[in-house]
């Protein structure tokens, strides 16, 4: 495995001298790392991950997205009575003072 490692690093340092690495799309920029979604099976979330940098995602997680907006589109609009009506559209039963 070492002999990978250094014929890889080999091979990424004359790249770098070659200027390869040089103007690539987010050059500069910082990286984004998203934690690994918690509902997602360990074993999954990698599958789940290059759907997700491809533009799809399986249907559950598009409705949990869904759900998660709806939610926070409820408390933003900051009044009680808007809110209750709003989740009981989708079918919840809110009490009052119930956090969402």
């Amino acid at each position: 495995m070492a002999i990978i490692e250094r014929l890889a690093k080999r091979h990424i340092q004359r790249a770098m001298e070659n200027g390869e690495f040089d103007n690539l799309e987010g050059a500069g920029g910082p990286l984004n790392f998203e934690p690994d979604d918690p509902f997602v099976a360990p074993e999954l979330r990698m599958a789940y991950k290059i759907m997700k940098n491809a533009g799809y995602l399986p249907p559950e997680l598009c409705i949990r997205g869904e759900i998660h907006q709806f939610n926070e589109l409820i408390r933003l609009t900051g009044d009680e009575m808007v809110g209750s009506h709003l989740f009981s559209l989708v079918g919840g039963e809110r009490t009052h003072g119930q956090a969402l």
